[in-house]
């Protein structure tokens, strides 16, 4: 009688979750409205491949309201001071404010549109994405 031996298979690493990183978030101040009633600023990190705008504060009377959108149009996102049927969505991150949907690219055009002085949109930083 020949007896065999076999040999076990390699022992495989053990797997565990891997967290693999996107993007990094980046800290600014910008200010849109009051006094005026409106304004249009681009929040821009050369070579991302998303730019995510995190709202510290929106103070929007009744039918004012902000939008986020690509430099060509072909995103847009809406948000009013006051949640309204058909806003966009938005992510919340443990502090006050919110971040709205992310805009493809490296360019993200925030525009307030207000019809009278003192509504204000308030930019305390963004998220882009790694290429």
């Amino acid at each position: 009688m020949v007896a065999g031996t076999t040999t076990p298979a390699a022992a495989e690493p053990e797997r565990g979750p891997h967290v693999r990183q996107i993007g990094e978030e980046r800290a600014t101040s910008i200010n849109l409205g009051h006094p005026s009633r409106s304004g249009t600023v681009e929040v821009r990190y050369p070579g991302a491949t998303y730019i995510k705008v995190h709202f510290a504060s929106l103070r929007l009377a009744p039918g004012d309201y902000v939008t986020v959108t690509d430099p060509t149009g072909r995103e847009v996102y809406t948000y009013h001071g006051v949640a309204t049927a058909g806003d966009s969505s938005h992510t919340l991150h443990g502090r006050p404010g919110f971040a709205a949907m992310s805009v493809d690219g490296e360019v993200a055009v925030v525009t307030l549109h207000a019809s009278t002085p003192g509504s204000a949109a308030r930019i305390d930083g963004y998220w882009r994405g790694y290429t």
